[in-house]
């Protein structure tokens, strides 16, 4: 077992010996994998009911994901926790900042009236318009504590920002007559454009932990591509000491 409290020979202000506590602290973001299917014919199509939970599953476990999506078990693409939906009993987790990933599942796109014709996506390109419908329905909210109901962290899915990915440029070239691509983020794509918090939010060893992700309306409306999101909490993490 590792030595991490070595106990002064003084005492402190508190008249309780002094500590000096021996731990490793790195930059190490956790991310977790959720998707989320549609439903319905073109031209009238949404998603699935969205109430899903990220942090909440380790590698080999079922990937959270909406009732149109095929059940899989998630591999180290999907997540990097080590404990289901909770930190381990030798680490520990500062939460400072949230951004994602999106993919797409199915190359559907979304078609538009205007003049330039129909907007494609090709998988995994997300068309934007779904990036904007994500961000009109979606709810996200962290939740620290077991049995706990009050969020520590709470924001409507327009405000966390994409920091990871690749950036989308436009080109003006066609990919065919009266076809252009339509490749959305959610932001420029830097280091800067996270979802920071005011307050970084610590998560204890053995703590019980998830990150949520929902829409109070159930589904999202005119969403015409299933998605892959790959949610990251940014932060630092204690890792064992040896």
């Amino acid at each position: 077992m590792a030595i991490k409290n070595i106990v002064l020979p003084m005492l402190g202000p508190d008249g309780k010996p002094m500590q000096v506590v021996i731990d490793e602290w790195l930059h190490y973001p956790l991310f977790s994998t959720i998707e989320i299917g549609i439903s319905g014919t073109a031209p009238i199509t949404s998603s699935d009911a969205i109430n899903l939970r990220a942090f909440s599953y380790i590698v080999g476990n079922r990937v959270p994901a909406t009732q149109s999506i095929a059940p899989r078990l998630a591999d180290e693409r999907d997540t990097n926790m080590v404990k289901r939906q909770s930190m381990s009993y030798d680490e520990a987790f500062i939460f400072y900042a949230l951004t994602y990933e999106p993919f797409a599942l199915n190359d559907l796109g979304a078609t538009t009236s205007a003049v330039a014709g129909p907007l494609k996506a090709a998988a995994p390109m997300v068309n934007s318009l779904n990036l904007k419908r994500l961000e009109r329905d979606l709810v996200t909210e962290l939740l620290v504590g077991a049995q706990q109901k009050k969020p520590q962290f709470r924001v409507p899915w327009s405000l966390v920002r994409q920091s990871i990915g690749a950036p989308a440029w436009t080109s003006g070239d066609q990919i065919a007559p009266l076809t252009n691509i339509a490749y959305g983020t959610a932001g420029n794509i830097k280091p800067q454009n996270q979802r920071k918090l005011e307050l970084p939010i610590y998560i204890e060893s053995q703590q019980v932990m998830f990150l949520r992700v929902f829409s109070a309306f159930g589904n999202v409306v005119g969403l015409t591509q299933a998605l892959r999101l790959r949610i990251w909490m940014d932060g630092l993490k204690r890792r064992p000491v040896a």
